[in-house]
């Protein structure tokens, strides 16, 4: 049996059995190369098949690359088609920005033109025929209206001392100009002199009445000067006083203040946030201050900072000013007490569609807290109420259909 392996018939069986191993890692090899050699020609008729389809499109889209290797033009054609994807996307830009350019440049035309019209209105107004000669004339008609001030000054001036401006024009042309500077002069100085004498004379006069008034033998200076002491004590009495009540005043101020901000301080700021999304945004906070009586009142702060009082508002930001703080004061007895249902009877009749759509909104928030009851016979209001609660959190009740079934 191991002959026709080449062995001598008392070969050992370890030896036949590693001649049939080797032959059998043979016969294996054999197998392997066949079928690499299939494989092989598997890869060469896709080779063919790829260099065909490469050159072909080579032919119809870059005839340029039709000198390469197939595998190196079919590389350069995706890094042009990746180049023209990023030159397409850039040209997309391009168009986008051509686009604004052009509009801007429209925009541009239209103000150029609505510019000239106006400057041909003022050179026609003005009898300019260049924009140099306009300029000359706004130069002009500046100096005109600077001088016109001033002589408005000057005939007021005139016209303060009590003289006809024709008259002073008769007796300014009987005067000499070159003596008016010192004419000016001396009668300034002449001016000052007689000031000091009246101040001196007024000083004289009253000292003089204080003598009369001493010499005075019916005793009316020494009752005077009682009263005068009198006067004078019941002065220190109301001066005391008032400064204990102003003091008072201050220090109960303060206390109040202290007592706002440790109560009311959480329920405004609260009733600011509220009153913030009720209006849209239109107020965006709330603060107090004092009017004239010094009585506390409360002020609507707009989105640009001006504060409003609550008179200055109109009559359906009042009725949503209102809500904003009942519906703080309730969050914040419900947070501290037992919830207890609250109604409310047609609340939003002075609020437009926006704002009732954010109230509704509030409102179906509060109500994860408590029961909310809101009545209404608008039907718009329910309307708006499905779109701002969410469905699981809305319940709603016809109370026609309900007297119906009853």
């Amino acid at each position: 049996a191991v002959q026709p392996l080449g062995l001598d018939a008392t070969a050992a069986t370890e030896e036949a059995e590693a001649v049939l191993n080797g032959l059998s890692r043979l016969f294996q090899k054999v197998g392997d190369v066949r079928r690499n050699q299939i494989r092989i020609d598997h890869i060469k008729k896709d080779a063919r098949r790829f260099a065909g389809e490469a050159e072909k499109l080579m032919q119809e889209c870059a005839p340029d690359l039709q000198s390469l290797p197939p595998d190196e033009a079919a590389a350069e054609l995706v890094n042009q088609f990746k180049k023209g994807k990023d030159d397409l996307k850039d040209q997309n830009n391009l168009d986008k920005r051509l686009k604004q350019i052009r509009r801007e440049l429209a925009d541009l035309k239209r103000d150029r033109e609505g510019a000239k019209a106006t400057l041909d209105r003022l050179m026609e107004n003005a009898g300019a025929r260049t924009p140099e000669e306009l300029e000359k004339a706004e130069r002009r008609s500046k100096e005109y209206r600077d001088i016109t001030a001033k002589l408005e000054d000057l005939e007021e001036q005139l016209l303060g001392e009590g003289v006809p401006i024709e008259e002073l024009l008769e007796q300014a042309q009987t005067v000499d100009p070159d003596v008016l500077p010192a004419e000016i002069s001396r009668h300034e100085e002449k001016s000052g002199d007689i000031g000091k004498d009246c101040a001196g004379l007024r000083e004289r006069i009253g000292s003089l009445r204080n003598e009369l008034g001493a010499m005075d033998g019916s005793g009316a200076a020494a009752e005077a000067a009682a009263e005068a002491q009198e006067a004078l004590a019941a002065t220190h009495g109301h001066v005391e006083s008032y400064a204990r009540l102003k003091l008072a005043a201050l220090l109960l101020s303060r206390e109040i203040e202290r007592y706002r901000e440790r109560n009311q301080g959480p329920i405004l700021k609260r009733a600011a946030e509220l009153l913030r999304r009720i209006t849209l945004g239109s107020f965006s906070d709330l603060s107090t201050g004092f009017a004239e009586s010094d009585n506390m009142i409360l002020l609507c702060v707009r989105g640009n900072g001006e504060h409003v009082p609550v008179e200055g508002l109109s009559g359906g930001t009042r009725d949503q000013l209102y809500l904003a703080l009942r519906l703080a004061s309730l969050e914040r007895h419900v947070d501290r007490n037992e919830p207890t249902p609250l109604v409310f009877d047609d609340v939003l009749v002075n609020f437009d569609d926006r704002r009732a759509h954010a109230t509704l909104g509030l409102l179906g928030e509060l109500s994860e807290k408590t029961q909310v009851l809101f009545f209404t016979h608008h039907s718009r209001l329910v309307e708006l109420a499905r779109e701002a609660i969410p469905p699981q959190r809305l319940k709603e009740h016809d109370l026609d259909q309900l007297a119906s079934c009853s």
